[in-house]
């Protein structure tokens, strides 16, 4: 088993789901979400931050994972570099989570992620295809599916993803799996508007 979530009342409930769905509600110039549990009521938000200018010109973010309330719950920042986006999640309080940089191997792009505490997460299935799951020391912790979310939606480029999170799992990993769907996803964004 790969841990126990603690019941303690301060600890964000959106940590505390098996299931979620991410219902993208960008527009141009952002990566925003809707959070909403199986019932499809709203429990959380993916909130784009940071100047339209400095996106724009430099492709740099930072969007905030929050309760339905806005009340934080990670932070991740797109940081600016010319050859392979790096992402970087953090707690509120500015504790490192993960990273996830982008390599490039032959003729397609792939994604590493590591915990601050030096573990990887491997990516398996077909990460590009929004249908892939997170697996940290050889226990599946995630799962990740595309969602058909009606034709509107498909028309206006925005993508809908049922998120299942291993029982038992603890809020270091959840909060992993998370905010991993939404660099994953901003990745894939940046790499469509470049080609």
């Amino acid at each position: 088993m790969i841990g126990v979530m603690a019941e303690t009342p301060d600890v964000p409930s959106l940590l505390h789901y098996d299931h979620l769905i991410m219902q993208q509600v960008t527009n141009w110039a952002s990566n925003d979400f809707d959070i909403l549990d199986t019932e499809g009521e709203a429990v959380g938000r993916v909130i784009t931050s940071g100047s339209l200018m400095s996106r724009m010109m430099m492709g740099s973010r930072e969007l905030l994972i929050a309760e339905v309330d806005e009340t934080p719950v990670l932070h991740l920042s797109d940081t600016v570099n010319f050859f392979r986006d790096t992402m970087n999640l953090a707690y509120p309080d500015g504790t490192p989570l993960a990273h996830l940089r982008q390599r490039w191997s032959f003729f397609r792009s792939r994604a590493d992620m590591h915990l601050a505490d030096g573990r990887m997460v491997e990516l398996h299935g077909s990460v590009w295809d929004y249908n892939y799951q997170f697996v940290v020391d050889a226990q599946e912790i995630g799962r990740v599916n595309r969602e058909w979310g009606g034709l509107g939606r498909v028309f206006m480029g925005h993508s809908r993803y049922h998120l299942e999170f291993a029982p038992g799992l603890t809020e270091e990993l959840h909060a992993t799996v998370l905010g991993g769907v939404v660099a994953l996803d901003l990745l894939r964004k940046k790499q469509q508007q470049s080609s």
